[in-house]
């Protein structure tokens, strides 16, 4: 990863410090730690690292550029799928393309374990982020349901926890059926094994609430190239670069986002269309403001924008 100069916060940690949030195009400038990509960082949409790499992410795969999502062209010929996307940019990417933001317990609804198999090939882009942790055995069902979901040309944003460690860890291996219990105020978990055995596991870990929500593994960053190239995504790319000026930096090299795709990403008929039609649109605003008798005034003071 390439060196980037920090700002320094109490005790010396790393904070983000001074940005443009690519998610609602606010300059803000956040003392969160680095380390910590769920902190909300961005004061006015609650982005955070996290989401912000996503959008980066998303980006980068469709248009080989880091455009905020302000910037994104209206391609509604786009079609995309959100696995409990958050909200935070959920909202955004519906507004610029044929979105659908799916959740694992209420409508709009999708399992990835249990696929509504109506759905597969319709997509040009799916996201799936900080969902595979929760998902349950076999994890690589959950994969070959990402690559199946995509056009022959479409692309997947994934992001999950990870280690470098060498292999997957997972926390309730053998299982065949599990359920809940509470037990003296806490929450824990019964499963059954193929073999009949019966097993309870305490200390358990959720992220953001219970249930669905249960951490079932830690991956490693070999695991997840391994699941991937299996589901049939030749290419896999670890986003290690981030964007400094979008508040998106990264204080290691665990957990970043993964971009993985088939073929490399190219619109359809009906997308490179709406695109022409976009940059006509916007070709024609400029052309119309250049010959705006107030911009020449302006000229002549010497103020006002350098339309090219």
């Amino acid at each position: 990863m390439p060196h980037v100069k920090q700002d320094q916060g109490p005790g010396g940690r790393q904070t983000i410090g001074g940005f443009i949030c690519n998610v609602c195009g606010t300059h803000d400038n956040a003392t969160a730690d680095l380390a910590d990509r769920e902190r909300v960082s961005c004061r006015r949409c609650g982005s955070s690292i996290r989401f912000r790499s996503v959008v980066l992410a998303l980006s980068r795969a469709l248009f080989g550029l880091d455009l905020k999502v302000t910037e994104f062209p209206v391609l509604k010929s786009v079609r995309g799928m959100g696995l409990s996307d958050s909200e935070v940019y959920s909202g955004g990417l519906e507004s610029r393309f044929s979105y659908t933001n799916t959740f694992y317990h209420r409508d709009p609804s999708f399992d990835l374990s249990r696929p509504d198999e109506k759905e597969f090939g319709r997509y040009d882009f799916v996201i799936c982020s900080e969902v595979l942790e929760h998902v349950p055995e076999p994890v690589n069902r959950a994969f070959a349901t990402l690559a199946r979901l995509l056009k022959p040309a479409g692309v997947l944003i994934l992001t999950v926890p990870y280690s470098l460690e060498p292999g997957i860890i997972e926390h309730f291996p053998d299982m065949t059926d599990s359920g809940f219990a509470e037990v003296d105020g806490r929450t824990v978990l019964v499963s059954r094994s193929a073999s009949g055995e019966y097993r309870v596991f305490d200390q358990l870990t959720f992220h953001g609430g219970t249930g669905s929500t249960l951490e079932r593994r830690i991956f490693s960053q070999e695991s997840i190239r391994t699941g991937l190239a299996a589901a049939g995504f030749p290419i896999v790319r670890f986003d290690t670069t981030g964007n400094r000026s979008f508040g998106v930096v990264f204080a290691s090299p665990c957990s970043l986002p993964v971009i993985a795709a088939r073929a490399p990403f190219t619109l359809n008929a009906s997308g490179v269309t709406e695109l022409v039609k976009h940059l006509s649109g916007a070709r024609a605003i400029l052309d119309a403001l250049k010959s705006s008798r107030w911009l020449r005034l302006g000229r002549a003071f010497g103020v006002g924008p350098d339309l090219k």
